[in-house]
C-alpha cells in the first residue's frame, strides 16, 4: 500500500467522493485524482502540491503533517544512490606501442635467465654442510637433532577464546509510533511494501538477510534479536538498512 492509496481509501471509507473534496477544499479534482495514483508530474510544485495533500488528508481524517511527511518521502531516491559514470572506451593501442612492450619483454627475461643460471653456478661450487657441536661436518640430508644441534623451544603461546558465533536466525520487531511507510524484504523475498499507523506492530525473520527502507523513519522503532535501537531514524527521513547475522550486534 502506498499513501494515495491510503488517502483514496480513507475517503471512500467515510463515503466522500472527488467532488465533494474539492466543494470543501476548492481543489480541482484532477489534482485530487493525481494525488490518490501518486502522479507527481500532475501536482502543482511545493508549496503548492504539499498544501493540497494536507487538505485531502485533513478532510479525510488522517494526520495533516505526519500524511505530507510519508508523501513526498515516497519520491525522495534511495540513501547513497549515486549515478553510474559513464564508460569511457580504452584508446587503441599504436603499432610502436606493441613494439616497445615486446622488446622490454624480451629484455627482461634475458635478464631473468642470466640471474638464475648465475645463482645455480654459485650453489653448485659450495656443498651443503651442518656442523655439529664437536666441529665436524654432518651430511646436510640428516635432521639438525642427528648433527648435534637442538631446537630452540618455545614457550606455549595462550589459548585464543573462539570469537562468539553469529546468530543463526534474524528477528526483527518493527513498531509504528506515527504514520510512515515501508518496504521490507527477508533473504531476498518481499514480506512488506505498506503503510504503518501509529499503533502497528510487525515482527520480521530471516536466516542470512534483511532489507529495510522506511519513510518518516522517526516514526518507526526497531528491535534486532532482543535489543532495542530505539527511533529508527530522524523525523521525515528517509532510512534503509541491511542487518546480517554478522553485523545484527553491532547496528545502529
Amino acid at each position: 500500500m502506498d499513501v494515495g492509496a491510503h488517502l483514496r481509501e480513507s475517503r471512500e471509507a467515510r463515503g466522500l467522493s472527488l467532488d465533494s473534496i474539492t466543494q470543501r477544499t476548492r481543489v480541482q479534482s484532477r489534482i485530487l485524482a493525481a494525488i490518490e495514483v501518486n502522479d507527481l508530474r500532475s501536482i502543482p510544485p511545493k508549496p503548492s502540491g504539499r498544501a493540497f495533500v494536507r487538505a485531502y488528508a485533513r478532510e479525510v481524517g488522517l494526520d495533516p503533517e505526519e500524511t505530507v511527511r510519508a508523501y513526498f518521502a515516497q519520491f525522495a531516491p534511495p540513501p547513497g544512490f549515486v549515478p553510474p559514470e559513464p564508460v569511457v572506451p580504452p584508446e587503441p593501442v599504436s603499432s610502436r606501442h606493441w613494439v616497445w612492450g615486446a622488446a622490454s619483454a624480451a629484455v627482461l627475461l634475458v635478464l631473468t635467465l642470466y640471474v638464475v643460471r648465475g645463482d645455480e653456478t654459485t650453489s653448485a661450487g659450495a656443498p651443503d654442510e651442518v656442523v655439529g657441536t664437536s666441529g665436524t661436518a654432518a651430511p646436510a640430508s640428516l635432521p639438525a637433532s642427528s648433527a648435534g644441534v637442538s631446537e630452540p623451544r618455545t614457550a606455549a603461546e595462550p589459548e585464543r577464546a573462539a570469537p562468539a558465533a553469529a546468530p543463526s536466525e534474524l528477528t526483527v520487531t518493527i513498531s509504528a509510533t506515527g504514520l510512515c511507510w515501508i518496504t521490507a524484504t527477508a533473504d531476498g523475498e518481499r514480506e512488506m511494501y505498506r503503510l504503518l499507523e501509529s499503533g502497528a506492530r510487525e515482527t520480521l525473520h530471516a536466516k542470512r538477510e534483511l532489507m529495510i527502507l522506511a519513510g518518516n523513519a522517526g516514526a518507526l522503532a526497531l528491535t534486532i534479536n532482543g535489543r532495542d535501537l530505539g527511533a529508527f531514524g530522524k523525523p521525515g527521513q528517509v532510512r534503509s538498512i541491511r542487518i546480517t547475522p554478522e553485523n545484527a550486534g553491532s547496528v545502529r
